[in-house]
Order: C-alpha cells, then sequence, then structure tokens
C-alpha cells in the first residue's frame, strides 16, 4: 500500500499557488508624459516583480525539502537546467536574434510574400499606404512582416518577438520605444508598452507602438506619424495570432 505524505507538520495540504504574469492590478509602466519620471514607473515593477519571484522560489524550495525529509516518503530527482541548456534555450528564441534585430527580408521591395496574419489590403487601408510589394523574414519564429508603396523604404514593419522570459520581452520594447521619449500604450488589454513618433524620438522617421505580454512583444513601425495606426496593426496582428 502506498505510503502517502502531505509535507506538513500538522497534517494540513500545502499548496503553492502562483500568480499568472501580468494579473497584478495596474499595468507594468505608467507614461503620462515623456519624462525621466517614466522610466522609474517601469523599472520599480520590475523590480518588485523580481524580489517577489525570489520569496516565491525560496518558499517552494523550502516546500520540497519538506517533502524530501518527511516519514516514509521517497525522494524525487529533480534537475535543474544547466547553465548550458538555459543558454540554448534563450537560442532557440527567434535564433537568438537580439532585442534590437529588425526585419531583413530577402527579397525585399520586388517581392509579394503574403504576411501570414496581415492581410494586405487590410494594411493598405489602415495605414493609408498602397501595398505594392510585401515580404517576410523567417528568421523570427513568428515572420516579421514587411510592406512597400511607391517609396524606397517601407511604409509598415511589424514584429512579433517570442523572448526568453517577460524581462527579454521588454527590453524589445523598451528599444524600439524607448521610457523617455514616449507615452503608455495598452492596447489590447493585458499588454504595456510604448508609443510615440519623429517628434518625440530622436532620430526616428514615421511613428511606433510597441507592446509586450508575458514574453512576447509586438512591434509596430510604420512611415506615417500617428502611432494609432501603429497601435491598430498591432491589435490586428495580437488578435490573428491568438497571442
Amino acid at each position: 500500500m502506498p505510503v502517502v505524505s502531505d509535507c506538513s507538520p500538522l497534517g494540513v495540504d500545502v499548496k503553492v499557488v502562483s500568480t499568472p504574469a501580468g494579473s497584478g492590478a495596474g499595468s507594468f509602466w505608467s507614461r503620462p508624459a515623456p519624462s525621466k519620471l517614466v522610466a522609474m514607473h517601469r523599472t520599480l515593477p520590475v523590480a518588485l516583480r523580481r524580489i517577489a519571484a525570489l520569496g516565491a522560489a525560496a518558499g517552494l524550495a523550502a516546500g520540497l525539502a519538506a517533502c524530501d525529509s518527511a516519514p516514509g516518503g521517497e525522494d524525487e530527482e529533480t534537475q535543474a537546467a544547466s547553465p548550458e541548456e538555459q543558454a540554448q534555450e534563450v537560442a532557440d528564441n527567434d535564433q537568438g536574434l537580439p532585442a534590437d534585430a529588425r526585419p531583413e527580408p530577402p527579397e525585399g521591395a520586388s517581392a509579394w510574400n503574403p504576411c501570414p496574419y496581415l492581410d494586405e489590403e487590410w494594411v493598405s487601408d489602415t495605414n493609408g499606404q498602397r501595398t505594392l510589394a510585401v515580404d517576410i523574414d523567417e528568421r523570427f519564429d513568428v515572420p516579421a512582416c514587411v510592406f512597400w508603396s511607391y517609396d524606397e523604404g517601407p511604409h509598415l514593419q511589424v514584429l512579433v518577438r517570442h523572448m526568453a522570459n517577460e524581462f527579454a520581452a521588454e527590453d524589445v520594447v523598451n528599444t524600439f520605444a524607448p521610457v523617455d521619449f514616449t507615452t503608455l500604450a495598452e492596447e489590447p488589454s493585458g499588454w504595456d508598452g510604448g508609443r510615440g513618433n519623429a517628434e518625440t524620438i530622436p532620430d526616428f522617421d514615421g511613428a511606433v507602438y510597441a507592446v509586450q505580454k508575458d514574453n512576447v512583444a509586438v512591434v509596430v513601425l510604420t512611415n506615417q506619424m500617428q502611432s494609432v495606426k501603429a497601435e491598430s496593426v498591432a491589435v490586428e496582428a495580437i488578435n490573428n495570432l491568438g497571442l
């Protein structure tokens, strides 16, 4: 007959409850306007989450130790991922591309390789530019999509990044939508990030809308000055991909 150990000196079941990422009250960032203060709004919640994560890990480790030492219990082998395995996990995401990686579609403005999650006609109507060429960059887990009109440069670029963790996803957002020069982006519900355009971001053309949820970041770059157009594309991509 198997021996049941409840891992508790009082015979009470011990349950570890974790809070899903993004379920806390409020958003990760608060950007009423571009300023130095906004950086603190982003970094403080990150620090708090890291402290909470360390506390939860310590509590879980203590609970496992109690189970191992309980009378009549059986040892269970648990193996933590080695540094090499962790590094490989990071490298496997988007082939290890850095946070600032931009789309580099191989055929460019002469191609017509449809985007798997955005309709070209819808993109043209939304961004106000007739799409004459489209190409994808399959180095990313979800192919990046680039759309061209009459100009030499693209009129729209869409990145969907699957990173190793939520902090790496935040780095992607911060790279394309710097905290000091952008305002808060909160659409769709549950996503957080930044938005801005060439009027607020130095050495920048057009507008950007970049948001993050868990370990996923979505970045939309448009040659138009209205970030609302980039927002519409980001929401459409997120919905179509079921993110």
